[in-house]
């Protein structure tokens, strides 16, 4: 897995994150960015999640502008994983604190 080295991102659908262990290799300095792909921030298992904040820089993609406030309470960067469309969409963003 030494490919794994000269990644600078790793996408991970949330049904999946228990192959985070087998991303971390003895030799990493710097393992890169995980981002981790759910549909509901309601039914992530952010017990799963937390064991790699310290060896992953971990970001919550999600499908709706709602899920924000939940991934914000549990201290995790996030962006939507569709682009913005509208005015009202940017300014609910905007009011959310993305840059």
């Amino acid at each position: 897995m030494s490919y794994l080295k000269n990644a600078d991102e790793i996408a991970v659908p949330i049904e999946d994150i228990a192959i985070l262990p087998n991303l971390i290799e003895k030799d990493w300095t710097y393992p890169g960015d995980i981002i981790i792909f759910a549909h509901s921030a309601e039914t992530i298992n952010w017990d799963k999640i937390d064991i790699y904040k310290d060896v992953f820089n971990i970001y919550i993609a999600i499908e709706r502008f709602t899920y924000y406030g939940i991934i914000k309470d549990h201290g995790y960067k996030f962006f939507w994983s569709y682009p913005i469309t509208s005015f009202w969409e940017l300014n609910r963003a905007l009011d959310a604190g993305v840059s």
